[in-house]
């Protein structure tokens, strides 16, 4: 392998080290346990897990002199946005923002700078990439795999709703929270806060059951293009000839 090549290998793979390095110290500063928000009515209220996520959505009891039954739906998703934003504000005051912009500014100085003049870190020894392949074979199953990546990009995502046993009431998520809430006017008027309240909980875990599937289906999918990035490193190492340090034999 030419040292131009290895010389390019070495700085990306410092560029990712670099990258993962200030991804570590985002996520060193967790989110608060448990964010609460309440709509401007005051009669539903939400709390979120540190995923963004709504755990519990409750009607106040008495709630029906504070909102219409026919707005109770947008009443959560009131509720639910002054979670969020209640979770933001705690986060933000935790969060030490101006250590973290001055180290990703050091991170992109070093990027453009092309590192130079810096000890680059090795590169790993090759087997840590996974087993060298059949050219052709690996060929197949990249463009496969890259297809099927290039498929799912331009169908919308299946939302994860879930449903109550009565269908009187939908709750849809999605990775970055509460997407919808639908409560039947009707049969809310007649069941009152308990029977509301049982319906969102029952609807709410149906809801994070499907995100789950959903997330694992995910997982799963992006396993296998890591693997299938190991090996296809792996098989350049081989067939350019370069030994466990990275270096020309």
């Amino acid at each position: 392998m030419s040292d131009e090549i290895l010389d390019k290998l070495r700085r990306l793979h410092q560029y990712t080290a670099d990258l993962n390095g200030l991804l570590a110290s985002v996520q060193a500063q967790a989110p608060p346990e448990e964010a609460t928000g309440t709509d401007p009515s005051g009669a539903v209220q939400v709390k979120l897990g540190p995923d963004g996520l709504p755990t519990d959505i409750r009607v106040m009891s008495g709630w029906q002199p504070r909102v219409e039954p026919q707005d109770l739906g947008q009443a959560v998703l009131a509720a639910f946005q002054a979670a969020v934003a209640e979770g933001q504000r705690a986060w933000s005051e935790g969060f030490d923002g101006a250590s973290w912009l001055a180290e990703a500014e050091r991170v992109e100085r070093r990027a453009e700078d092309r590192y130079e003049g810096e000890a680059l870190a090795p590169l790993p020894p090759a087997p840590v990439y996974g087993q060298p392949r059949d050219p052709l074979a690996m060929t197949e199953d990249v463009l496969k795999a890259l297809q099927a990546v290039r498929t799912r990009g331009v169908q919308p995502p299946a939302p994860a709703s879930g449903r109550n046993r009565e269908r009187t009431v939908s709750i849809t998520l999605s990775p970055g929270g509460l997407q919808g809430c639908e409560i039947e006017p009707r049969w809310a008027a007649r069941e009152g806060a308990a029977g509301v309240n049982s319906g969102l909980s029952e609807a709410l875990a149906q809801a994070h059951a499907v995100l789950r599937g959903q997330a694992a289906q995910g997982e799963a999918e992006a396993a296998n293009l890591d693997a299938l990035a190991r090996e296809a490193l792996a098989t350049l190492a081989s067939l350019t000839n370069v030994d466990r340090r990275g270096e020309r034999r």
